[in-house]
């Protein structure tokens, strides 16, 4: 496949208390159904951590407050079912305070904390992988 551009996409595992805030997702594109957690796309100009927190807040709710945000996998990933290229950057933070909210009620379901050990399934693909970077601290998935 051609590809027409490089995207670069976002995604958050907010851990509190061993458990991982996920919904279910509602929009048409790939990932329908599956479980991701807060995240999109980096806009032009944007840093990366001021992005993720954009997307936490409009997502989740403008206050959620988090610490320890830190970056931590890469994924180079050309799925074919987009004409983008995209690379994945996951970010891990914990839960400080704050009400959640389900601030997007069109593209995804309520925010549900999940205990690492028994997460639902489906997984959206790209958050399998950051899940698997918290777990295991692998760094790098090419795809």
């Amino acid at each position: 496949m051609t590809y027409d551009n490089v995207k670069v996409g976002l995604g958050l595992v907010l851990i509190k208390d061993n458990q991982v805030l996920l919904s279910q997702r509602k929009t048409d594109d790939n990932g329908t159904g599956e479980f991701g957690g807060p995240g999109g796309a980096l806009e032009p100009g944007e840093g990366m951590k001021a992005a993720i927190l954009r997307e936490l807040a409009e997502e989740c709710g403008r206050g959620v407050a988090v610490e320890n945000l830190r970056a931590i996998c890469t994924i180079n990933f050309r799925n074919g079912k987009s004409s983008a290229h995209w690379v994945g950057v996951g970010f891990a933070a914990d839960y400080l305070d704050g009400a959640i909210e389900n601030k997007e009620p069109d593209k995804h379901t309520d925010w549900e904390w999940y205990p690492l050990d028994k997460l639902p399934k489906p997984l959206y693909w790209p958050v399998a992988r950051y899940l698997e970077a918290y777990v295991s601290g692998r760094n790098f998935f090419e795809l």
